[in-house]
């Protein structure tokens, strides 16, 4: 292989040769220039590795990268190679991490393992797949910096929403954590980062006026969707709880439901959830789900109170909508 003086104009009148040829620079052994056939001019750098294998490293092209650049870079490789490390190896460990770790596949796996463990999954799922996915899928979780993730949650309160805002950064830590512990990432990019608004508690309550204008269509709507808006408006717990009630939680007589700690966002000090117990009133224990809901259903026969009976060829089966994803 040919040696020579490595300086800018030495490169410029380089010739073209036959086949690919390295032109190694006197001044600093093992870093050289390659030359194709086709005038392509690449920095290289040769060094020997583990076991005294040899190993290349590729700088960049010529003129995308200056001659002092590129002999800085040969510089820091064989500092490294002096450390023990293999720089050569170490780059073709992040093209491939590149390429693997797409935001769109652990997103999903984040999803299966994590998220369908919370209470919502349903919206967090949807908040990552409208926001993080769309946003980032296709490109690898080692490309996004906390520079990103700021863009990102800013646009959303540029939006008018800087609740979801908030959610969208709650959720995004989460995943950037839960990366991290599985060794995908070093350190987290949303790490440090503050709630972009301050979420104001809401006060609005509907009107006598409007109440009554709800339950009335509340009652116009066949199957079990007003039967849980109903029961909504009378009992004011949330729409959860409401539209996955069931038989078991229920004493009639005593007009008492017992919200199980499972279902119940309550807390106590401790960090444990309770049951909750709620004292139904007249109305909501019987019109809501006695007289009116529950006519012709024995318990028995069915797990939820808000179910319907349905012919299907000539026989009575029981459907359970998911009305509370409908109630909304």
């Amino acid at each position: 292989m040919p040696r020579a003086k490595l300086t800018k104009s030495a490169i410029d009148a380089l010739p073209i040769p036959p086949r690919d040829t390295v032109y190694w620079d006197n001044g600093c052994p093992g870093f050289g220039v390659k030359v194709t056939p086709k005038g392509r001019k690449v920095f290289i750098v040769l060094y020997r590795g583990a076991g005294s294998r040899l190993r290349k490293y590729t700088i960049g092209p010529y003129g995308r990268v200056t001659l002092h650049q590129a002999r800085a870079a040969a510089l820091k490789i064989f500092a490294a190679r002096t450390e023990g490390r293999d720089p050569a190896a170490e780059k073709q460990h992040a093209r491939r991490r590149l390429v693997a770790d797409r935001v769109e596949d652990l997103v999903q796996l984040f999803i299966s393992e994590h998220v369908s463990q919370t209470r919502s999954p349903g919206e967090i799922s949807r908040l990552l797949h409208r926001e993080v996915i769309a946003k980032w899928g296709k490109r690898s979780v080692h490309e996004i910096g906390k520079r990103e993730v700021i863009e990102l949650v800013h646009e959303i309160v540029a939006r008018g929403a800087p609740a979801a805002a908030n959610k969208l950064l709650k959720v995004t830590k989460t995943f950037f954590g839960w990366c991290v512990g599985r060794a995908i990432l070093e350190v987290s990019p949303a790490n440090g980062l503050s709630a972009p608004t301050r979420e104001k508690s809401r006060d609005r309550v509907l009107s006598d006026a409007e109440l009554t204008s709800v339950l009335a269509a509340a009652r116009q709507i066949h199957g079990p969707y007003g039967a849980i808006v109903e029961f909504l408006a009378l009992s004011g717990q949330r729409r959860e709880e409401v539209a996955q009630l069931t038989w078991t939680e229920l004493d009639l007589a005593s007009r008492v439901w017992t919200i199980p700690a499972c279902r119940t966002k309550n807390a106590t000090f401790g960090g444990a959830r309770r049951p909750i117990l709620y004292r139904l009133g007249r109305v909501v224990a019987g019109e809501v789900i006695s007289a009116r809901h529950c006519r012709n259903i024995e318990p028995t026969l069915a797990q939820w109170p808000f179910q319907r009976l349905q012919t299907r060829y000539q026989q009575e089966t029981l459907s359970v909508p998911c009305a509370y994803s409908y109630v909304r």
